[in-house]
Formats: structure tokens, sequence, C-alpha cells
């Protein structure tokens, strides 16, 4: 009994240092895999304000250092294309622009591009092999096809042949932004390459861009209709708003963001794209978005008027972001409209969407901790 006493003992005191131990060694390794990551240093090329928001905003919460592409990096890449051009990314301006920046690029540890997918060609074409990541917002083959003339002719097979590589390149990740983006890749343009579905956070914005529009109390009875081609195209909208005493915000120009709104009752919208960083910025402030719904928008998409991007199938528009139910409103008509703004308690769906979009900030966030850890630490 005296040897089983002293044996139980025994056995607790060596688990205890073997715990301390683990315990030791873990703390250690974290400590490690913190340090590695804080000393990594990414460079984001992008041609977009949201998502330069965006991933300062996540690498800075994964402890990642970031830097923007500077302008004159980005502004021409090879002296010549500016405007809408610029997202002609051909094989001839990807190569200068490797020739020119080679050794800016290679000061870092990788390289993320964002909403015009195609500056990733710079880095395929030449055989980068440190980690690059490609995060598809806006079609990654996107080209302004009015301004190309006869001589700069984009996307090209090669450009194809190039993204479709990504699956034999363990040094490189895509992600997408929507099902939307995934399904247009792989069903329009025969490209299919594997990736996670990784959406904006919206939580890269901390105050207002501007003072044009300054929140007040009265904004809490208003509702805001932003100023983009559907909602000037469909000029009975508003209309119908006004004839039924519904006070609304409706001015051509910027309006400052979502900080300077973020006092609204609603938005009423009517989309013009399959996802939007404004749609997750606005949803990190609660405002709830009021949309057609999918039956009035199979409506809407067969009148010549109506704008939305890449609209090959019903089906697709289905799966773009805004038929997620869960932070939104829908109408039927414009009758239904004025009911849904008098009757649905505003105040507290905001309160509810406010509460979805910190859910949403930390699921996203884990999504791209889970995407970039293993590039940079293994």
């Amino acid at each position: 009994m005296w040897l089983f006493r002293r044996s139980e003992a025994d056995f607790r005191e060596w688990s205890i240092v073997s715990f301390s131990i683990l315990k030791i060694f873990f703390t250690f390794f974290l400590f490690l895999s913190v340090n590695a990551i804080a000393s990594i240093n990414l460079l984001h090329m992008s041609f977009h304000d949201g998502c330069n928001a965006e991933f300062e905003y996540v690498c800075k919460e994964l402890d990642f250092n970031l830097t923007q592409a500077p302008q004159e990096v980005l502004s021409t890449l090879d002296g010549q294309h500016i405007g809408n051009n610029r997202y002609n990314i051909t094989h001839a301006r990807a190569e200068k622009a490797w020739l020119t920046y080679q050794d800016y690029f290679n000061s870092f540890d990788g390289v993320i591009v964002s909403d015009t997918s195609a500056l990733a060609r710079i880095f395929l074409q030449n055989d980068w092999q440190k980690p690059l990541i490609v995060w598809v917002t806006n079609r990654f083959d996107y080209a302004d096809r009015g301004n190309q003339g006869t001589r700069f002719k984009f996307p090209d097979s090669e450009f194809y042949d190039l993204i479709r590589s990504i699956s034999n390149r363990p040094n490189v990740a895509i992600a997408y932004s929507t099902i939307f983006e995934k399904t247009y890749a792989r069903e329009i343009r025969g490209v299919d390459v594997e990736g996670p579905i990784i959406k904006a956070t919206g939580w890269g914005r901390s105050g207002p861009l501007s003072n044009i529009i300054i929140p007040s109390l009265k904004h809490q009875q208003m509702v805001f209709f932003p100023p983009y081609q559907n909602e000037f195209a469909f000029t009975s909208l508003p209309s119908a708003l006004k004839r039924k005493s519904i006070p609304f915000y409706h001015k051509k120009g910027h309006w400052g963001g979502p900080f300077a709104i973020k006092e609204f009752k609603a938005i009423v919208h009517l989309p013009y794209a399959p996802t939007t960083i404004a749609l997750f910025e606005n949803i990190r402030v609660g405002l709830v978005h009021v949309i057609p719904s999918f039956r009035l928008m199979k409506s809407l998409l067969k009148s010549k008027k109506y704008f939305f991007q890449a609209t090959h199938t019903l089906e697709m528009v289905r799966n773009s972001e805004w038929y997620l139910p869960e932070n939104k409103a829908f109408f039927d008509s414009f009758r239904d409209l004025r009911r849904k703004l008098t009757s649905i308690d505003f105040e507290k769906k905001k309160k509810q969407v406010y509460q979805l979009s910190v859910q949403h900030k930390d699921n996203q966030l884990a999504l791209w901790k889970k995407l970039l850890n293993p590039l940079f630490l293994n």
C-alpha cells in the first residue's frame, strides 16, 4: 500500500513536471510562430482603395507587415498605359513591369494582388518563387475592352494558362470573394482553380472618409439612396418614395463612406455587381440594405436600363452576395418597398446586422490565417 501511494505521488509529480515542460515548449513554439509572422513583409498591389483598407486591417490583425505598392509602380507599370487601360495587363506590360521593379518586388517576402487579379501575371510569367496570393474580387480577367485598339489585346490565351497554372504552384494561393467569382471562372471562362471563398471583413475603415454628409439624428428617419447608375436610371423609385412622404437622401457624388451614413434608417440599393467592399463596410456599422427580391431582380434584368456586371445566367445572380438574406431586407415591388420601410423595426435589425458583422469578421480572419500561415511558416 505504501509503495502504491508513493508510486501514485511520483506519478502526479511526473505529470506536473511533464505538463510544465510541454507548456514551455508550446509557449516557445507560439513565440517563434508569432515572431516569424511579425517579421514577414508583404507587398499589396491593387487599384482599389477598399481592397487597400481591407488588407491593412487583415494584416494588422494577423501580425503581417504590409506595404501598399506606391502609385509610381501602379499608375503606369510600363510608362505608357493610364486610366482604365491599366487593367489590361498584357505579356509585354507585365514583362516591362518585372524588369523595371524586380529588385523592389524581391525585397518583400511575398506579394498579394487584389481587385485586378491580372497583376499576378507580373509574377506568374517570371516564375516567382516566393508566396503569391491572388484575391479575386472583380472577375479575374476583368479588362477595359473599349480602350485596347489593335495593339494591346487582353485577356489572351497565355494569361488564362498562367492562371490555370496556379493549381500546380505550391507557392501560389488563390481566394475568391464570393461564389459568383468562382463560378464565373469555372463555368464561363473554363478556368477551374480551387481556392476558398474569403469575403471582405468590411472592417478596414475606421471613420468617415470626408465630411460630405455629417451624421445627425434626423438621418435616423431617412433612407439613404446611393448615387449609383441603377438608382439614377430608375427615377420612378425615388419619385415613389417622395410621393409616399418617405424621407430619403439622394444626391450625386461621393458621400464619405460607411461611417458618414451609419445613422440612416436603411440603404435602398439596386445592386450593380456580384459583391462590393462597400456592402461589408456598411454592414460593419450596422446598416441594413433593402434591395429587390430575386423575383423582382429577374424582371429588372430584362430592362435595358438595368446594369449588373457579368450577368451570364440568373443562377449566377442568385449566387451573388446580395441574395444571402441574413443582413438584408427584400422588396417585391416599389409599392412593397414602401410597406417594408414603414413596417420593419430597423433599429432592432441594425443591432442584429452589427452582431452578424462581428461574427463574419472573425470567420474571415480565420480563413485568411488558414490560407496565409502555411505559405510562410512551412
